[in-house]
């Protein structure tokens, strides 16, 4: 009777979270070991901050992460390309093993609470949320007793799959190459064999030691050494702030800096009412034709110093705050320049951060084609330093030839004309190698997953252009534009080659120097030539370039005046309002521009560009 009444006594019922094996032993020295793997990843968590940030990273939890919440993938390119640097793989892999695999053992061998505090670094230190969100669905698995299976490891393999679906779901980079897009998961799937590595030994270890707390942090501190012996001695910590503060804020790739329309900005202020009444009572016009033109001006002026308008600020975006979006990128190349003066990188911070001063909106177009475009190739004197320091001392990097051209403009705008030339000479020696290694590197194609990191700022096509400005300048002070011993000839080339072609008042400033110059001065055609590309309408701009070719045959001048009528010839020819018969006319007229621009000034500095256009064209019919 009495053992029936124990068989029918009900059992206490077994809690759903289980406790690990290792919370047998004494609870100070498990809080030791426990807090000495705290610290541990928390090392992970700041390691992994800096080579993604640049910075140890402070606790904090802002909008950004939010944003941020699921974002892994680009990892895989910024800032450091695995495609780029390939031991990148190994140590993104380790780290991100490493933050999943120890909030797992230390579900599995104490409980799922001393895993909390580690899911919690990983969202407010290692700025991973959405990692954190999937770990801690994995925690409460690998501690749950369903899950808590007699061979650890496997229980381990299967508590992963939370992990390995967030990397395949989020892991990957856009690339429509698929070769490439299947490579930006090398660093997950070596992430998982850490897991598996890592929990092998220590699960391994503990089968002979009865879990005795200690092997996991020492495991992964070990682990965490070598991932940051690879990184330093395979990139380093200079090259990656390079990726960070410089290679990736490369002022001709930045938004704020590209060419906008500003149509829609003038038609909100013009068509807003109370806007208009405003502007009404400040004496602006209440006729929209009138006060559209009135607008341009005050923005054209006030763009001069780089400043929008009251009335404007209402109607711009973000993208058009381009003067914020300059201090920010001057700070960053300031910051590596300062943090690593001597590294290897610093011409290419100095060449970005001139090019970044000098950039300054087209007043001109503004008025004429209401866009805001920028230009950098025209040096300006306040910014003469930096180019200073790169030519001094950095003369032989690629990159000082741009300061080179800037320093030869700045001489012969004080007459200094041999010096100018020499300077240009050098320049142009220096470019050939420099075009000749561009020229060597291979572009990356499904067959050719990883790259060297470019060693220059310069690329094919800035480079030619960077050859035409020198060419160009030098055609100018070879002596076939001023009189030998006239200074006002030569005072007047300087002030000519010094004039800013993206002021408003060039056309101004041209015309005064024409009437300055004699009927017999040899700058008068370039004088002439420059005028003629300001017309604006395309039928009179032709007859002003056909004039100056027929009046001064055989000239750099008449080279470049041909190149600019072949252009418009072959602009009038694809234009959609042209007649059949006369777009064949414009074809025939380009064709036959180009090949005597070939023929007759074979070593123009426009030869490449003119026998690449007449490649393009068809046959006239």
């Amino acid at each position: 009777m009495m053992n029936d009444t124990i068989k029918n006594t009900p059992k206490p019922s077994k809690s759903f979270m289980t406790a690990g094996p290792t919370l047998h032993y004494s609870h100070p020295h498990i809080y030791r070991q426990w807090w000495l793997t705290i610290i541990v990843y928390a090392a992970v968590c700041i390691f992994w901050s800096k080579i993604i940030t640049g910075n140890i990273s402070s606790i904090s939890l802002n909008i950004e992460t939010v944003k941020g919440l699921w974002q892994l993938g680009k990892y895989v390119v910024y800032p450091i390309s695995i495609y780029e640097y390939p031991l990148n793989i190994f140590v993104l892999g380790t780290l991100m093993g490493l933050l999943a695999v120890i909030p797992l053992l230390m579900a599995q061998l104490l409980s799922s609470r001393y895993s909390v505090i580690f899911i919690i670094m990983v969202v407010l230190i290692a700025k991973l949320p959405g990692l954190a969100i999937f770990l801690a669905i994995s925690c409460v698995g690998i501690a749950s007793r369903p899950l808590r299976f007699r061979s650890r490891f496997i229980s381990m393999i299967l508590c992963t799959a939370p992990l390995i679906a967030y990397w395949a779901i989020y892991g990957g980079t856009k690339s429509v190459d698929p070769v490439i897009w299947g490579f930006s998961f090398a660093p997950w799937i070596f992430a998982w064999l850490i897991v598996l590595a890592v929990s092998g030994v220590v699960i391994g270890i503990g089968h002979f030691t009865r879990y005795k707390p200690g092997v996991t942090w020492l495991v992964s501190l070990l682990l965490l050494l070598v991932s940051i012996g690879v990184f330093n001695i395979g990139i380093g910590f200079s090259e990656a702030d390079y990726q960070i503060y410089v290679a990736h804020n490369n002022p001709f790739k930045i938004a704020e800096f590209h060419s906008k329309t500003l149509t829609p900005i003038l038609d909100k202020v013009v068509k807003d009412p109370v806007l208009r009444n405003y502007l009404n009572a400040s004496f602006y016009s209440d006729e929209p034709i009138l006060l559209r033109k009135q607008l341009k001006r005050e923005m054209q002026d006030m763009l001069r110093w780089n400043r929008w308008s009251d009335w404007f600020t209402g109607a711009l975006t973000e993208k058009f705050m381009y003067e914020k979006k300059r201090k920010e990128l001057l700070a960053s190349y300031d910051k590596f320049i300062e943090k690593h003066p001597h590294s290897k990188r610093i011409p290419i911070a100095l060449y970005y951060k001139g090019i970044l001063l000098e950039m300054s909106p087209d007043i001109r177009l503004i008025g004429t084609q209401e866009k805001l475009r920028f230009y950098s190739d025209y040096p300006k004197q306040e910014v003469r330093p930096t180019w200073i320091k790169l030519y001094t001392d950095f003369p032989n990097s690629p990159e000082s030839i741009e300061a080179r051209w800037r320093f030869a403009m700045y001489l012969a705008g004080e007459s200094e004309f041999e010096t100018a030339q020499a300077m240009c000479t050098e320049a142009l020696g220096m470019l050939k190698y420099v075009e000749k290694d561009l020229g060597n590197q291979v572009i990356p194609t499904r067959r050719k997953v990883f790259t060297k990191p470019k060693d220059t700022a310069l690329t094919s096509l800035s480079a030619k252009r960077l050859e035409r400005r020198l060419r160009k300048l030098m055609g100018l002070i070879d002596g076939t534009n001023h009189i030998e011993n006239n200074p006002q000839t030569c005072k007047r080339l300087a002030k000519f080659i010094m004039l800013n072609p993206h002021s408003i008042d060039y056309k101004q400033q041209l015309e005064k120097l024409l009437g300055e110059t004699t009927r017999s001065e040899p700058l008068r055609e370039n004088i002439l030539l420059a005028l003629s590309k300001l017309i604006e309408d395309p039928i009179l701009r032709m007859k002003s370039l056909e004039e100056i070719i027929s009046k001064y045959p055989n000239t750099d001048g008449c080279a470049d005046a041909k190149f600019d009528l072949g252009l418009l010839k072959v602009k009038l020819w694809r234009t959609k309002d042209t007649n059949e018969k006369d777009k064949q006319l414009y074809l025939r007229e380009a064709r036959d521009i180009f090949e005597e621009l070939l023929s007759k000034h074979p070593d123009s500095v426009y030869t490449d560009q003119a026998t690449t256009i007449l490649d393009g064209l068809p046959k006239a019919k």
